[in-house]
């Protein structure tokens, strides 16, 4: 761990002068649009968006330090400035840009629009954040055996059981999959938020979900930021399977459920399935948090369908151009390769702000033919 220490202070300090430059369009463009001219409101403005930029991060160790009322509230707020001030920053470049083409526009009604336009956004994406859609999917399998077909699987992912989304959030996810009747659940990573210390509580809603074939889990990179321990002692209560790099047969239907490596390890994925010998003449669902090694995974020949999370959709537009980037496409919806199938999905909870724009969170219903 000591020998990561350096990355992490230069993610962090990368972050912090990402946040400190957006926060400083902010304050020139307050200053711009509403013709601040007194020294003391120039300094009072500095003062409230200083704090404000380094808010998140202090509020997520402070959270971490002493999981209370006040530091949970802090840590809610602060997101939501977060995804705020994404909105504010676009906004006020496109007001910047319409001064500089109409020089005789009204700067106060120009700043005045950017700031309800923002708020505007980050209404709906608060709303969006709490109201999970499904996503219904037909897929064919080759090989699907007959006890299968017609069957559906839900996928549940990217929940994120916290100090934000809690016990009644993931009572609305599981009427959500009782309604579509699966026949197995498979919950693909980020459970758990990687904070909060009642997780036992807050997972007391799976045991209620109807699904003949159960429900099956793997962890995702916050699952890796609790105690080794806690995540399998959370689930302990609830009739959930955590498969620990492993293969699981159904009725003819193979099951791989492969765990996301820990901080300094790191996985092939391609030679894990190896090692679990599936047979290749069996239809194949493969369980993995992050869509990645697609190319390698799909020339293993074995895996019939691939199920994700972990990007969000970048959560927050325009952040999906980045996932997109960086997962090379795979980082949102249904995709051929080879004779593989990948989804990904958008999951249903959310980390940092409590928001999601064009990235609506999900609960995915796949039919299998």
């Amino acid at each position: 761990m000591r020998s990561y220490t350096p990355f992490i202070i230069l993610f962090l300090l990368l972050a912090l002068v990402i946040l400190a430059s957006a926060h400083l369009v902010v304050y020139g463009s307050m200053i711009h649009f509403f013709n601040i001219s007194s020294h003391k409101a120039k300094v009072w403005l500095g003062i409230i968006l200083g704090l404000l930029a380094i808010s998140f991060l202090a509020s997520s160790f402070l959270v971490r330090w002493q999981d209370v009322a006040f530091t949970k509230a802090l840590y809610f707020l602060a997101g939501l400035w977060l995804g705020l001030l994404t909105y504010l920053v676009l906004c006020f470049a496109g007001a910047w840009i319409i001064g500089a083409v109409w020089a005789t526009a009204p700067r106060f009604l120009l700043g005045s629009l950017t700031i309800l336009v923002a708020l505007g956004i980050s209404s709906y994406g608060i709303w969006s954040s709490y109201h999970p859609r499904i996503k219904y999917l037909d897929i064919k399998l080759k090989n699907l055996p007959t006890a299968w077909q017609g069957k559906t699987i839900v996928q549940i992912s990217d929940v994120h059981l916290g100090n934000v989304f809690g016990q009644n959030f993931l009572s609305k996810i599981v009427n959500q999959t009782n309604a579509i009747n699966p026949e197995m659940v498979v919950i693909t990573g980020d459970l758990f938020d990687g904070m909060g210390d009642d997780l036992k509580h807050s997972v007391k809603p799976l045991a209620d979900i109807k699904a003949p074939r159960g429900i099956y889990f793997i962890t995702g990179n916050h699952e890796t930021f609790l105690p080794s321990d806690q995540t399998a002692e959370a689930l302990s209560q609830v009739p959930v399977k955590i498969m620990k790099d492993q293969l699981v047969e159904l009725d003819g239907l193979q099951l791989i459920g492969i765990n996301y490596p820990t901080l300094g390890q790191s996985i092939d994925l391609p030679q894990t399935i190896k090692r679990l010998n599936p047979n290749p003449n069996e239809a194949t669902i493969l369980l993995y948090h992050s869509p990645v090694q697609v190319d390698a995974v799909s020339q293993t020949d074995v895996v019939d369908l691939m199920l994700s999370g972990h990007t969000h959709r970048g959560q927050l537009w325009p952040f999906n151009i980045i996932t997109w980037l960086i997962y090379h496409g795979f980082d949102y919806g249904l995709h051929q390769i080879g004779k593989m199938q990948i989804y990904t999905t958008t999951g249903a909870g959310g980390w940092g702000p409590t928001m999601r724009v064009f990235a609506s969170p999900e609960i995915t219903a796949i039919k299998l033919d």
